[in-house]
């Protein structure tokens, strides 16, 4: 009797101590984090970035590249720079990061690392071939382009009276607020290369945006004549 008494004691001991310890594991544990990035189309990025200004667009390929076009409003970080400069450039863990590279494959490999990192909004829109919106350029940039290939559209999109007192050589005029109504006569060919300037950047900036939505695919925004250090017209 005196051992059956015993073993009952042991027996409601361990009960008591399996339980506190199943309530001590239960209540340590924490749900598991957002471990994935969404991968999402580039027009699905580009209503984003249209309905909410605030989010970030985050270009991963190379300085060089880079410099050759880039998504307006892009930040720049190099995607072997990520694990060493992501906190910096990139201090909001919380932010909406649009990533996106040349085709796809290093957008993919900065979205992983920035989850694993600890962000927590991280969307993929793969590359920048397949942008459907106008890409941002320099003056400087703009005028190798020229350079290089004479078929380039230039498109001066200020007034005439703009345009009559100086103008870039063989810029073609189409004021920004005639794009919708002229540009399919002017510009009939939608996959032309497309240099758009204006005065400062914000007219050019409104016309790329316009050109791309009516189905250009190559439209290119260098900003303001005010920039422009090549040839002028008087």
């Amino acid at each position: 009797m005196k051992k059956f008494s015993l073993f009952l004691i042991i027996l409601v001991a361990a009960i008591v101590t399996l339980g506190a310890c199943s309530k001590g594991n239960g209540g340590s544990k924490k749900p598991a984090g957002n471990s994935k990035y969404k991968t999402i189309t580039s027009d699905e990025a580009a209503k984003m970035m249209h309905s909410d200004s605030g989010v970030v667009i985050l270009d991963v390929r190379t300085e060089e590249e880079f410099e050759t076009g880039y998504i307006e409003g892009a930040i720049l970080l190099p995607h072997t720079e990520i694990k060493n400069k992501a906190e910096v450039v990139l201090p909001d863990k919380d932010a909406v990061i649009l990533i996106y590279c040349r085709s796809g494959n290093r957008s993919a490999t900065a979205a992983q690392a920035l989850v694993n990192m600890g962000y927590t909004n991280i969307y993929d829109f793969g590359g920048i071939i397949d942008w459907p919106g106008a890409k941002s350029i320099t003056a400087e940039q703009a005028a190798k382009m020229m350079a290089l290939d004479s078929d380039v559209m230039i498109l001066d999109v200020r007034t005439l009276e703009e345009f009559e007192e100086s103008h870039i050589r063989d810029a073609i005029l189409l004021p920004h607020t005639e794009i919708k109504n002229e540009a399919e006569t002017i510009l009939p060919n939608k996959d032309a290369i497309i240099l758009i300037y204006c005065k400062a950047g914000i007219r050019s900036a409104a016309a790329a945006k316009e050109l791309t939505e009516m189905g250009y695919s190559n439209v290119y925004d260098f900003g303001g004549i005010v920039d422009w250090e090549g040839e002028f017209v008087e």
